[in-house]
């Protein structure tokens, strides 16, 4: 490693700016991940940004992301990608982005595939961000860039402790007790919906279509989550059944006003 005294301003300053404890720094992290996948190479980029633990999807199962990562010869091929969406618990260990992604042989190709991909980030004891979930849908259209960061800090409360698997299940209960009526109790104001082969949708306002596009009947099957320290922040992920499809899911829950509503989720299962 070079000595910091060599280091350009410009290197200095992605440096810090994406291990600051914050939605600035959470923000950053995923930049300079998508950055450094540009410069360099998608596997690479991967093996530098993933935590060891990392938890990817595969055919509905969950891994390694990190040691899928690791293993992968390094290609050509680009995964562009920007945040478009970001939320951090009001602890500030914890949070989420979302945004879009293109898959291209090379960069200056035709896309492939496109799609969102949801990250879940942990700032970790050694003071830097590790993406500790990633989780990616597709669907065919084309996105424009984005050119504006929607972002979101929770409000830090009464610390109290929290069940996120009980929450989680009495939510699953109500969804196969009234169908998708069950998500307009619990919707978050800001709350994103990821769903494989449709474009996202964010915003209250505007979940009635995305629900309509959400397949009845699904089969939720929690397996792993992680909280924030200051209660006000989890996600939890899982397996996702219709028939004889089998895809994962993840929510991620906030608490806002004393109560807990879902701020994302993304659904690995189309209609």
């Amino acid at each position: 490693m070079l000595p910091v005294k060599l280091l350009s301003p410009l290197l200095l300053f992605s440096f810090f700016s994406f291990c600051q404890k914050n939605i600035t720094g959470l923000i950053n992290a995923e930049k300079a991940f998508a950055q450094y996948a540009l410069d360099s190479n998608t596997r690479d980029a991967f093996v530098k940004f993933l935590d060891s633990n990392c938890v990817v999807f595969n055919e509905g199962k969950a891994i390694n992301g990190y040691q899928l990562w690791k293993s992968r010869e390094k290609r050509t091929s680009k995964i562009i990608w920007a945040p478009e969406f970001a939320a951090i618990a009001s602890s500030n260990e914890y949070g989420v982005t979302t945004g879009p992604y293109e898959f291209k042989a090379s960069v200056n190709d035709t896309a492939l595939a496109r799609g969102n991909f949801t990250s879940i980030w942990h700032y970790n004891t050694n003071k830097e961000w590790k993406n500790v979930l990633d989780f990616g849908i597709s669907y065919t259209e084309k996105r424009n860039p984005v050119t504006e960061i929607k972002s979101y800090e929770i409000i830090a409360g009464i610390k109290t402790d929290v069940n996120l698997v009980t929450i989680e299940k009495a939510f699953i209960f109500d969804y196969n007790t009234n169908g998708v009526a069950a998500y307009k109790k619990i919707a978050a104001d800001n709350i994103w919906f990821n769903t494989e082969g449709q474009l996202p949708v964010n915003g209250i306002n505007s979940i009635e279509e995305a629900l309509k596009k959400i397949p009845p009947a699904i089969q939720f099957i929690p397996s792993g989550m992680g909280v924030s320290y200051s209660k006000d922040f989890g996600y939890i992920y899982g397996t996702a059944r219709l028939n004889d499809k089998q895809q994962n899911y993840l929510r991620v829950w906030i608490k806002e006003n004393g109560e807990w509503k879902l701020l994302l989720q993304t659904l690995g299962l189309s209609n």
